[in-house]
């Protein structure tokens, strides 16, 4: 009897905690689904970045040159670069914050630039200094195969592809609460070369090859990815708003259990896993 009063026991203990943590997820989704409803009532002011730090980290490019500095081996390698120097600031800033601008209009938030700070504080509802505090673009290569790992690697030996890391940084200043902060926040991006391969065995000849095609980057994939990179972070602003709402108005004493993503497309609420930004500060 004693055994099996303990068995009742872990199992009444579990379902109430499942009880809790479900409770927890259901007060934290009301609030996600109350902001969504009021979210015109949140206002942004924009501060766009000016300019995108770019270095290329081919650093075997200059390996045994070392009678040269840190600054100058940078601006070498920066010149010997496939691409980053050959990316328009002005045309990846345009593309990354005219898609940023629209994905947070889309959202539906009222969204200010720098010419319009009078309209910004006379807004009424939630009030953010958005800042782009920095961009940065590296070109560097990714090895396909793992000599340890992967046995394709007997085959072909060391294939490096061309990789564009882009990392963001935003500043996120809150205006209008009681204790307004500033939170930094950080995300990252990248691309490469589009690699396909396979392992092919020959019957006639018994023998084993593996074929491969590799399709390479180019300047105007990094400016898809300028696109690319303003339409998530739009989608991971919002959600940071989102979420801090819920902080802010949950219960006393509930801990966050969830931390949630908004779902434009199909206009539902989800866990965020690690969809969102890294906050740093």
């Amino acid at each position: 009897m004693k055994g099996i009063t303990k068995i009742i026991l872990k199992i009444f203990c579990f379902s109430f905690s499942g009880l809790i943590f479900l409770s927890g997820c259901t007060v934290e989704r009301k609030l996600a689904k109350q902001f969504v409803e009021i979210r015109q009532n949140t206002s942004v002011l924009l501060i766009p970045a000016n300019f995108v730090y770019k270095y290329n980290l081919k650093t075997y490019e200059v390996a045994g040159e070392s009678w040269m500095d840190e600054a100058t081996i940078d601006s070498v390698l920066f010149y010997r670069s496939l691409f980053v120097q050959y990316v328009s600031d002005s045309v990846f800033l345009e593309t990354y914050m005219n898609e940023l601008i629209n994905g947070l209009r889309k959202r539906k938030l009222n969204v200010y630039l720098e010419p319009d700070t009078d309209v910004f504080l006379n807004a009424s509802g939630d009030k953010y200094l958005l800042n782009v505090a920095q961009l940065m673009m590296e070109e560097t290569v990714e090895r396909v195969f793992d000599p340890e790992y992967d046995p394709e690697y007997e085959y072909v030996g060391d294939i490096y592809l061309n990789k564009i890391v882009l990392s963001s940084w935003f500043e996120i200043s809150a205006v209008t609460e009681n204790n307004p902060d500033k939170s930094l926040v950080y995300s990252d991006l990248y691309m490469n070369d589009y690699f396909e391969g396979r392992l092919r065995y020959f019957p006639f000849t018994g023998r084993m090859a593996y074929t491969y095609n590799i399709d390479s980057i180019d300047i105007n994939d990094i400016y898809t990815m300028a696109y690319a990179a303003g339409n998530r972070y739009s989608g991971y602003i919002f959600d940071y708003f989102m979420n801090r709402y819920i902080e802010r108005n949950i219960p006393n004493g509930d801990d966050r259990i969830l931390y949630f993503r908004y779902d434009l497309l199909n206009r539902s609420l989800k866990p965020s896993l690690d969809e969102r930004f890294i906050i740093l500060e």
